[in-house]
C-alpha cells in the first residue's frame, strides 16, 4: 500500500445530507474518545512520513556531458578530446549539497575542479555560467 492509499483510506466518507438529517458524522471515528482519535490521526502522519522519500534536487551535471577540469597536478584534463577521462556518469546528492562528479572512468571528481562543461554543440565556462549553463547550479 502506498502514501496516496494511506491517505485516501485513512479519511472516512462523509455525506452531507445525511449528516444534515442526523446531525451526526456516520464514521469510525466519531466513536473514538479524543485522545484516541488524536493517537490514531498521529500514526497515520507517522506513517505517511515514513513512506515519503525527500526529494532530490536536480544534479548541476548530467550523464553524458563532457567536463573538463584541473587534475592534481594542475594539468587541464577531461572534455570532448579526451572522452574517457571527461564524461559524467553521475553527480551524486549526498543529501545537503551535490559536491562529487563521477565520471565514466570511474574516477570522482570534486566539483569545484571543473572549469567548463559541454553538452551536445553547447559548451560554457564555469565561472561565468555556472555548472549547468544558465548561472543556477
Amino acid at each position: 500500500m502506498g502514501w496516496r492509499d494511506m491517505i485516501v483510506r485513512s479519511q472516512p466518507a462523509v455525506h452531507p445530507a445525511k449528516d444534515r438529517e442526523r446531525n451526526t458524522v456516520d464514521t469510525p471515528a466519531s466513536s473514538l474518545s479524543h485522545a484516541e482519535q488524536k493517537a490514531t490521526d498521529t500514526n497515520v502522519v507517522t506513517s505517511v512520513a515514513h513512506h515519503a522519500r525527500p526529494l532530490t534536487p536536480f544534479p548541476p551535471l548530467l550523464p553524458g556531458w563532457f567536463v573538463v577540469y584541473r587534475g592534481p597536478d594542475g594539468r587541464l584534463c577531461g572534455g570532448a578530446d579526451d572522452r574517457e577521462h571527461g564524461t559524467v556518469q553521475d553527480c551524486p546528492w549526498d543529501g545537503r549539497a551535490f559536491t562529487t562528479v563521477l565520471l565514466t572512468n570511474g574516477h570522482l571528481l570534486p566539483l569545484r575542479a571543473i572549469t567548463n562543461v559541454r553538452a551536445g554543440d553547447t559548451a560554457w565556462n564555469v565561472r561565468e555560467h555556472g555548472y549547468d549553463g544558465e548561472g543556477r547550479g
